[in-house]
């Protein structure tokens, strides 16, 4: 089964970012990440079975460009 999962940044300051992730055609789910310890928290799951790894997909994305310094892109897409 293939995966493809967009990532959107919502929200940012200087403690946290917060992203939107999922296929964006019905809904999305949304999680946060604290700048400082990279503790990430699901604040919307999807209502679909592929959610728990779309969310760990996006989570994973986001959390390893924070810890490379590489910046925290607005957008960014994965595809399996």
């Amino acid at each position: 089964m293939a995966l493809s999962v967009s990532i959107i940044k919502k929200y940012e300051d200087e403690k946290e970012v917060i992203y939107l992730y999922g296929e964006f055609e019905n809904e999305n789910g949304e999680f946060s990440v604290d700048k400082e310890s990279f503790e990430v928290t699901q604040l919307k799951n999807l209502e679909s079975p592929t959610d728990r790894i779309m969310f760990m997909t996006a989570a994973s994305k986001i959390v390893r460009s924070l810890k490379n310094s590489s910046g925290l892109p607005d957008r960014i897409s994965y595809n399996s």
